[in-house]
């Protein structure tokens, strides 16, 4: 049984040039300040890639690499209006702030 040495979570920031340009988080840090930009070649993942995507890439003690993708769920622009209006709804009551009609 293989145990995890290394793991990192990761979005795909750029696609060029056979690699993908990537920011890390590594989960075995702990509490570290753990973040970290790389590149990736291509033929490492085995799905099509798409800028914003996210992974889990993780280094075992036999040596084995595997990245998979980790699925999110579709955050539509609408959904990101909603969201932005309670947000600001919120902020605004906190601050005492009544932006409700009557």
């Amino acid at each position: 049984m293989s145990n995890i040495l290394q793991e990192w979570h990761g979005t795909i920031d750029e696609i060029d040039d056979g690699y993908a340009f990537v920011s890390l988080v590594d989960i075995t840090a702990g509490n570290e300040d753990a973040w970290e930009v790389g590149e990736i070649p291509i033929g490492k993942f085995n799905w099509v890639l798409k800028k914003g995507q996210v992974f889990r890439w993780i280094i075992t003690n036999d040596e084995t690499s595997e990245i998979t993708q980790i699925e999110l769920g579709i955050f539509t622009s609408n959904d990101h209006r909603v969201a932005q209006k309670k947000a600001n709804n919120l902020c605004n009551a906190l601050n005492g702030i009544n932006t409700e009609k009557d």
